[in-house]
């Protein structure tokens, strides 16, 4: 996601376009929101 400046969901769309079968758990997709609401911003704004 830093790499790629995609969103977690972008992310996700990227991955099941190339395996369909991807499906995160709620647990996992929580983690991926919090980490672009955190971690992101701060690489971007540095």
């Amino acid at each position: 996601m830093t790499v790629t400046d995609f969103g977690w969901e972008d992310a996700l769309h990227t991955v099941r376009a190339g395996r369909s079968c991807a499906n995160p758990n709620v647990g996992f997709q929580r983690q991926l929101q919090e980490f672009e609401k955190h971690e992101v911003h701060q690489v971007s704004s540095s």
